[in-house]
């Protein structure tokens, strides 16, 4: 009963084998078209989402969104003035967040598109690069179809260490009688084809991965700008920053890791990149395997290979990774402005704080001299007030004391022919009334006061 469940087993063994090996070579043959219908998916669905995303229902359904946002998130801020007072600042936070948010919802459909072809050209200069290739976009969209067309063709030829009269494809009792003669040879032809054959289709996908996100990226963005608006919702437009950067950063690796695999895999075949893709590259015609000491190497590469494409969004995760702590938040632009702006508000009001003091101070100042000079100015006045009366008496107290010496005398100084008193040196008659004895009274009248 145990022998026979062995041979049982074993049988079905064989059959897997010879079914895997039946299919993989169709397989192999097959993805050559696939991949033209890949290129055509790509175009396609490039196109689509960039029609809808610049059609008028897609932004009018964004234009009632933003309009709504922004205008409950004024009124909010209205009201908090109205409470608490109305700040200048907070007012310039406000405005600008709203009009860079309308900006950017405005440039959507112009920069987004930009950045993304901005990363194929990079991509493309890397591969160029890498492989030696001169620079042309057809070249770097050509190499995935011919690389995947060389491992086909390399994978039809690959065949076990039988017989040719043995090695019938189409009669499957032959390729038993093989089976059964060296079992290693065909587990070692299924397990290349196998790995050939998911590799293949690792580099389709990964080809086709970065434009089928990056559709994604472009449709639901401009849906999640608006919500930058408020703090507690702005997590949706940074969450989807953080996508579209990891999309940017995923094309670039993605032509980095494929150049590098498209440069083991020739080096290994003894060829180079130019010959794989203007065509002239001959693939030798793979010897008969008869254990895995053949296949060894080829095998390491392309698992090399496909561990690295399949690690391609780990590479571009890890890169935007950093923008979750290091800034890829549109609040810290508009938190900088503010900083910005309030900065300049309380410099300008230092400065008219400032100005306010010295012109305080001036004013004390000129009140103080005012002040002063009012009290000078009321002294003069009183102590003229007084000053005429007492010049006027002692003026006339003068004149009665030289009227009285001139009675006294009768007269002798006129009839002795002397001169009359007080004549200046101008011959004139200088009286009681002039300026010297005018000064002299005063004096004296000073003085007397």
């Amino acid at each position: 009963m145990t022998a026979v469940s062995r041979s049982a087993r074993g049988a079905a063994f064989s059959l897997v084998l010879i079914a895997l090996v039946c299919v993989a070579l169709p397989a192999h043959a097959g993805l050559g078209d696939a991949f033209s219908v890949v290129d055509k998916y790509e175009t396609q669905i490039v196109e689509r989402v960039t029609q809808v995303v610049k059609g008028p229902e897609m932004k009018r359904v964004i234009a009632t969104l933003f309009t709504v946002m922004a205008a409950s998130l004024f009124l909010m801020k209205c009201a908090g003035w109205a409470l608490r007072g109305f700040q200048l600042d907070d007012m310039v936070y406000t405005m600008m967040q709203i009009l860079l948010t309308g900006a950017m919802i405005s440039s959507f459909p112009v920069v987004v598109p930009a950045i993304f072809d901005a990363s194929l050209y990079v991509g493309h200069i890397m591969l160029s690069g890498i492989t030696g290739l001169s620079y042309d976009p057809q070249h770097a969209s050509t190499l995935p179809r011919a690389l995947v067309q060389m491992m086909v063709d390399y994978g039809k030829s690959l065949r076990p260490d039988c017989p040719d009269s043995v090695l019938d494809w189409l009669n499957p009792m032959k390729l038993l009688a093989c089976v059964k003669g060296s079992i290693v040879m065909v587990v070692a032809t299924v397990a290349m084809s196998v790995v050939m054959l998911v590799l293949c289709m690792v580099v389709m996908a990964v080809d086709v991965w970065g434009f089928w996100i990056y559709a994604i990226a472009l449709a639901i963005g401009p849906l999640m700008l608006p919500f930058s608006l408020y703090p507690r919702l702005a997590f949706l437009f940074e969450g989807w920053l953080r996508f579209f950067f990891g999309v940017v950063v995923y094309v670039i690796v993605a032509r980095v890791n494929l150049s590098l695999v498209a440069v083991a895999i020739m080096a290994y075949q003894k060829s180079s990149i130019t010959a794989l893709v203007s065509g002239g590259f001959l693939l030798p015609v793979a010897a008969p395997i008869k254990d895995f000491a053949s296949v060894l190497g080829m095998m390491l590469f392309c698992a090399v290979g496909i561990f690295t494409l399949l690690a391609t969004g780990r590479f571009s995760s890890a890169i935007v990774a950093g923008a979750a702590a290091g800034g890829l938040n549109l609040g810290s632009v508009v938190s900088k402005t503010k900083q910005v702006v309030q900065k300049g508000v309380k410099e300008r009001q230092q400065r008219r704080q400032q100005a306010s003091h010295r012109d305080r101070m001036n004013a004390a100042y000129t009140d103080r001299l005012v002040r002063t000079s009012d009290i000078v100015e009321d002294y003069a006045e009183n102590t003229l007030q007084r000053l005429p009366s007492k010049v006027i008496w002692a003026e006339v107290s003068r004149r009665k004391a030289e009227r009285a010496a001139r009675s006294s005398n009768g007269g002798q100084g006129s009839r002795r022919g002397g001169r009359p008193p007080n004549r200046g040196t101008n011959g004139r008659n200088n009286g009681p009334n002039s300026g010297p004895q005018r000064r002299s009274g005063r004096s004296r009248a000073g003085g007397s006061t």
